[in-house]
């Protein structure tokens, strides 16, 4: 009987508090629809990284500004955001970074994703084992940014996302409104 009641108290436990952190995992996430408006030049990677070895894949990131113009979920403050997109499954391809309508899983920075998640650093071209301050200019917009006013990069909030965005389809009936009307004689 005493070497069974660790046993029963750890189940217990789990049964206890398991869902307890699954329901705040979920509810720290949320459903955003919008664009990439730009990505980060030198961070960008459009092809997934073919090593297989999870050292590699914590150096595999994407850094972008998003435009969520609605979003599903815990609400956060503010329509653009940085989002660091960590390469687990696959790259964002160069189609997708421009489609205007996209449906992101985000997240907000937890303490598992290192010290600075949207870090403000950039490297140097000229040493890349030097850093400095990232600047607007580190940023490439896209064709869906093209006419962003984006705010200066201390306003932005940092989101995570793990999986590639799903490109929406456009709206069938303003498809459908903007389609000329056959004509009968």
């Amino acid at each position: 009987m005493k070497k069974q009641m660790p046993s029963i108290i750890t189940l217990f436990a789990l049964l206890t508090f398991g869902p307890v952190h699954l329901m705040a995992q979920s509810q720290s996430e949320l459903i955003g629809e919008g664009a990439i408006v730009a990505f980060h030049k030198q961070m960008r990677n459009p092809v997934t990284p073919k090593g297989r070895e999870m050292q590699e894949f914590a150096t595999r990131t994407d850094l972008s500004i998003v435009r969520i113009d609605h979003c599903t979920g815990n609400e956060v403050r503010g329509k653009y955001f940085l989002v660091q997109y960590w390469l687990y499954q696959r790259a964002v391809s160069d189609r997708e970074i421009n489609k205007p309508k996209l449906r992101f899983q985000l997240r907000e920075p937890r303490e598992v994703d290192g010290k600075q998640p949207c870090m403000g650093m950039t490297r140097l071209e000229s040493d890349p084992f030097k850093f400095r301050p990232m600047r607007i200019e580190d940023f490439q917009r896209t064709e869906s940014g093209q006419s962003d006013t984006i705010p200066s990069l201390k306003e932005l909030s940092c989101l995570i996302v793990e999986k590639p965005p799903t490109v929406l389809a456009a709206n069938s009936s303003s498809k459908a409104a903007t389609r000329p009307t056959p004509t009968t004689h």
